[in-house]
């Protein structure tokens, strides 16, 4: 017997009330004298046992040769004969859990070690898994043409890089009044038209720091990802979700152990990862991902496990900053845990994202996301292709987002369809309540181990940041 392999021996006559053995396993049972072959074990949980008035330990059992849609929950005593299949689970779980410490979704920046076409890594190991391709407009900005060669409006060309209050050294100041000369400006009267096609309340353009009247046009909005070739767009037809929760407030008012999409969730959540009124209840907390209700779901639309699902609900406005290019605000105050949007862009293969990684770097600039937050679940499936979002032609209004070393926001990884994840949402919500008119920020990459004020290395000069946090770092790759 192998450390993946093991006979669990089952009395045919015997009731199983614990397992939940189908009606082509039970078959299947019959016809072979009883022997399951296990593939592995997959899971663990304790349940209450009235008769011993104790927790009953069960593992989750995945059969050679069955899908996991026939997963059992067994008992030890079901189990005779299986010690090195149980071994060999509990060593796989005592070091995920030492060494799987869940990372926050972030963007990455030029240089990060990643896997090559072979599987080999391209640089030195050991290094974060969840960082960024993006670079921060703080050190240049969509209407400057000296970092990105790309095609962009009239009034863009003639007045590139007029910027009246440019101050890289200080935090830059609310002006009041904002006085916006460019408001009726064609390019401005166009963009705005092509803003139109964002679902959700309105979003305003303002500049009144120079003269540019808006951010490059050559971009379209989109409300959702746009598949390219080689990507395995999901099917909704195989979304499965809670099926119990019919209440008046959907899964809010369903036992966490009825919900299935509970219990998808981590389990330091006591419920769901929202309040009643949506909002998170660990507005600081990304390094877990939520699992979201999908359309398949009984519960209705007051199910309060539906934010994402529901689409932006605050109005937004791209303004320009004094040194950051163009960023993003809200014009009404914001609590902790609101969500904001989704980042959506194309999503394209591994192989495209480095091809376009070289291409927008060598303009300064990048918008790639790594979709990378569930690559040890799905390894375990020897399902190991990654895909990237790419917002930097094709996008919704959060691109305009800029980086701050202590920012306001904070991106979560949402799944609406749990039998497939190798695409999933980027949603960003407040970490704190954010008073209307302040700038929404977030981290690209994080910097832990850097000390503010720390002289700058000559290899981070190229991305120095202008965040004008308290502790803000100085560089951000």
């Amino acid at each position: 017997m192998t450390d993946t392999e093991a006979v669990l021996l089952v009395d045919g006559t015997d009731p199983q009330p614990t397992s939940a053995v189908d009606s082509q396993i039970e078959a299947d049972d019959s016809a072979d004298g009883g022997n399951f072959e296990i593939l592995k074990i997959v899971g663990d949980k304790r349940v209450f046992d009235p008769a011993t008035s104790t927790k009953q330990l069960l593992y989750q059992v995945r059969w050679k040769n069955y899908s996991k849609d026939h997963d059992t929950w067994e008992p030890i005593e079901n189990l005779d004969g299986c010690d090195e299949v149980i071994e060999t689970y509990l060593r796989k779980k005592a070091l995920k859990e030492a060494e799987s410490q869940p990372k926050p979704v972030k963007k990455r920046g030029p240089g990060r070690p990643r896997k090559n076409l072979d599987g080999a890594l391209k640089n030195k190991p050991g290094a974060a898994s969840n960082g960024s391709r993006k670079r921060s407009r703080s050190h240049s900005t969509d209407s400057d043409s000296e970092f990105i060669k790309r095609r962009t409006n009239s009034a863009t060309k003639s007045l590139n890089g007029l910027k009246l209050h440019a101050s890289p050294d200080t935090q830059p100041k609310q002006r009041s009044p904002e006085i916006d000369h460019t408001a009726s400006h064609p390019d401005r009267l166009k963009f705005m038209e092509n803003l139109g096609v964002l679902k959700g309340p309105a979003i305003t353009v303002v500049n009144g720091v120079d003269m540019v009247p808006c951010p490059p046009l050559d971009f379209k909005f989109v409300n959702d990802y746009v598949y390219r070739e080689g990507v395995r767009a999901p099917d909704p037809e195989f979304m499965w979700g809670c099926k119990t929760c019919k209440g008046a407030y959907g899964c809010q008012t369903t036992q966490i152990e009825n919900c299935e999409c509970s219990q998808m969730n981590h389990e330091e959540l006591t419920r769901l990862p929202y309040k009643v009124n949506g909002f998170l209840k660990f507005p600081r907390e990304c390094a877990y991902a939520i699992h979201e209700c999908n359309q398949n779901c009984a519960c209705n639309h007051r199910c309060p496990n539906k934010v994402v699902l529901k689409g932006r609900q605050i109005p937004l406005e791209i303004f320009k900053t004094e040194n950051k290019g163009w960023g993003l605000r809200c014009p009404v105050d914001l609590k902790a845990g609101q969500f904001i949007d989704r980042y959506v862009g194309e999503v394209i293969t591994e192989a495209e994202a480095e091809r376009r990684t070289g291409i927008q770097e060598m303009r300064g600039l990048t918008y790639l996301f790594d979709l990378d937050k569930f690559n040890d679940e799905r390894e375990e499936q020897q399902d190991t292709e990654m895909y990237s979002v790419d917002g930097g032609d094709y996008g919704g209004v959060t691109r305009f987002i800029n980086h701050s070393c202590e920012p306001n926001l904070m991106i979560h990884a949402v799944t609406h369809n749990r039998s497939d994840l190798s695409v999933y949402d980027l949603a960003l919500f407040t970490s704190r309540k954010i008073p209307a008119g302040e700038e929404l920020t977030f981290e690209y990459v994080r910097n832990d181990d850097l000390e503010p004020g720390q002289e700058i290395p000559e290899d981070k000069k190229k991305f120095p940041c202008y965040c004008g946090a308290k502790k803000c770092h100085g560089w951000l790759f």
